[in-house]
C-alpha cells in the first residue's frame, strides 16, 4: 500500500487530514533515522565477513577489528578529517579509495615512487 492508499483509508476512519500528516511525517522521520542506522550495521557486517572469510578471522579477532574500525570512524569526525584519513591510507599502504561518477568505489594501488 502506498503513502495515498494509507491517507485515503485513515480520512476514511474519520482521522483528520493534520493528523494524516503528521502521522505521514513521523513515519518520515523514523525512516530517515533508522537508514543510517541499517547503513551501519550492514557496513560492519560487510567488515566482519571480510575478515572471516579472507583471512580465517574468528569472533576474538573480528571483535578487536569491528572495536579498532568503530575508533577509527569516530576519530574521523573528531581528531581527522577525511581527506587526512585517506592521504595515510596512501602513503602507508599504497592504496587510494575513492568514488567515481558512479557513485561506486574504485580501489587502486599507487606504490611511492
Amino acid at each position: 500500500m502506498n503513502m495515498k492508499g494509507v491517507t485515503m483509508y485513515l480520512r476514511s476512519r474519520g482521522i483528520p487530514p493534520s493528523m494524516v500528516e503528521q502521522i505521514r511525517l513521523a513515519f518520515a522521520n523514523d525512516a530517515v533515522q533508522n537508514g543510517g542506522a541499517v547503513q551501519a550495521d550492514r557496513i560492519y557486517t560487510l567488515l566482519a565477513l571480510t575478515l572471516h572469510e579472507e583471512y580465517g578471522f574468528g569472533y576474538q579477532r573480528i571483535f578487536r577489528g569491528l572495536q579498532r574500525f568503530d575508533q577509527l570512524n569516530a576519530e574521523a569526525g573528531e581528531s581527522y578529517k577525511w581527506p587526512d584519513l585517506m592521504e595515510k591510507l596512501r602513503d602507508e599502504t599504497g592504496i587510494v579509495i575513492s568514488t567515481n561518477t558512479e557513485e561506486r568505489i574504485a580501489f587502486e594501488y599507487r606504490p611511492k615512487e
